[in-house]
């Protein structure tokens, strides 16, 4: 199953009403979330998503870096909700919840969150996500929350050495590659499904 990522099929069947309805892909881009973050800047529209093949300069927390090699997800997406600038540190545990629901639909695996924004499976590290802000006030102008899921590679083949004790991938895990459009997509539908009830639900609990 060849690691590259056929652009066409990622939103082959969507199933989403905003997210992924504008999709910019890359072979290669230094961060998908500073990427996103300009594209917001210029006033990409909300569900904008930008998907990169590789990350040469991929970031975690405290500005980690993030390995990010062929065979992965590596996406950004620009939200724009109607929440105070408080409530949006949530979005991060909204998208961690996401993929653990995916693995487990998808593949059968049972992923972990590691707060405040990692997802394990078998206390192994398989997908790391980060958020940027830009507000004003206590309003929001836009959220990039990045995803990063170690999904076609082999870990011990293309990891450095020291992460490799502590990162695994879905193909380590299932001893097969995946269908990367498909992940993707199935991503999309459930970040976009539990972060309009977390927008819901704040909005209902404000003007209660």
């Amino acid at each position: 199953m060849s690691q590259r990522i056929n652009v066409c099929r990622l939103q082959e069947g969507l199933r989403t009403k905003r997210l992924g309805r504008n999709i910019l892909f890359s072979k290669e881009a230094s961060s998908t979330n500073k990427w996103a973050k300009e594209l917001a800047e210029l006033g990409a529209p909300e569900g904008t998503v930008a998907v990169a093949e590789t990350q040469t300069a991929g970031r975690g927390r405290f500005g980690r870096e993030w390995f990010s090699p062929k065979g992965g997800l590596w996406f950004s997406v620009v939200l724009r909700p109607r929440l105070k600038a408080s409530e949006a540190v949530g979005l991060v545990s909204v998208v961690c919840e996401a993929v653990v629901e995916v693995l487990q639909e998808l593949y059968g695996l049972k992923a972990e969150i590691k707060h405040p924004n990692d997802v394990l499976v078998n206390g192994r590290k398989i997908c790391g996500i980060l958020s940027k802000m830009r507000t004003t006030g206590e309003s929001i102008e836009f959220v990039v929350v990045g995803v990063g899921v170690n999904a076609n590679f082999k870990v011990k083949k293309v990891l450095p050495e020291e992460l490799r004790k502590t990162a695994t991938s879905i193909e380590d895990e299932l001893d097969r590659k995946v269908r990367v459009a498909e992940l993707f997509r199935a991503l999309l539908e459930k970040i976009e499904k539990l972060y309009d009830l977390y927008v819901t639900e704040r909005c209902a609990s404000s003007s209660s």
